[in-house]
């Protein structure tokens, strides 16, 4: 587990058939808005007290930095057909990075939402 520090961007990925309905489109607004402005709320500062200890120094790094949202993308289901497994996700983000649908970033987290 490494704590993350600097500008964390999050992304998020919809698997499946998120705006069929009212409430699917409010709850990926809702996800997104959460995302977006939970960096800046006052509960934010919190994560600093979290820290990761490096075994063969004994030293401590704390997280801090900030996060923001970087945008989502959608996968229609019936365009693709995936099975829930890790190598399968890990496929799909090659190749959402690989086709520049998302952005490449080392300090970034990446998070499917899937819907069936």
């Amino acid at each position: 587990i490494t704590i993350l520090t600097g500008i964390v961007t999050t992304y998020h990925i919809y698997v499946g058939d998120f705006t069929s309905s009212t409430t699917l489109k409010q709850t990926t607004e809702l996800m997104e808005y959460f995302a977006a402005n939970i960096g800046d709320s006052t509960w934010f500062p919190i994560i600093t007290t979290y820290y990761q200890i490096n075994s063969k120094t004994n030293k401590k790094t704390y997280a801090s930095g900030k996060l923001k949202f970087g945008g989502s993308v959608r996968i229609k289901s019936d365009k693709k057909a995936l099975t829930l497994t890790l190598n399968s996700l890990v496929t799909e983000l090659l190749l959402l990075l690989n086709s520049f649908a998302l952005p490449f970033d080392t300090n970034g987290i990446y998070t499917f939402f899937l819907r069936g």
